[in-house]
């Protein structure tokens, strides 16, 4: 493929960039858009012709394969979140349980003093 530059007359056709990444095309000779210091290549349509099926192939397959994947991750996502949701229910649960039961956890209503709770009866003796 022969190398042009920007400003440069040229005849009708396709012209890559690949410093930007884009295609031009020309309907009629005439001079490339861009800058100074700007390349192209002319790119012949039937080289455009046998990369652009297996691209649009490779698109149509896996466009709907992406949205699946998305849709499913998005579910996963929003189980796990309730899952972590009645996990900690069930924590805050068990702990109000416990607390009630044993008086364990922390709260000063519910500790036992040390030596079993008979602080009346030492008091007494």
């Amino acid at each position: 493929m022969k190398r042009y530059t920007a400003q440069q007359t040229v005849e009708e056709g396709i012209y890559f960039n690949p410093r930007h990444l884009a295609f031009r095309s020309l309907q009629e000779p005439g001079l490339l858009p861009g800058r100074k210091g700007d390349t192209y290549l002319r790119v012949p349509a039937l080289v455009l012709l046998l990369i652009g099926l297996p691209l649009s192939v490779a698109y149509l397959i896996f466009l709907p394969v992406i949205g699946f994947v998305m849709l499913f991750g998005a579910v996963l996502e929003k189980l796990r979140h309730r899952g972590e949701a009645a996990v900690r229910r069930a924590e805050t649960e068990v702990a109000r349980t416990l607390n009630v039961h044993t008086g364990s956890f922390g709260t000063r209503a519910g500790r036992v003093p040390a030596g079993g709770g008979a602080r009346s009866d030492r008091r007494a003796a």
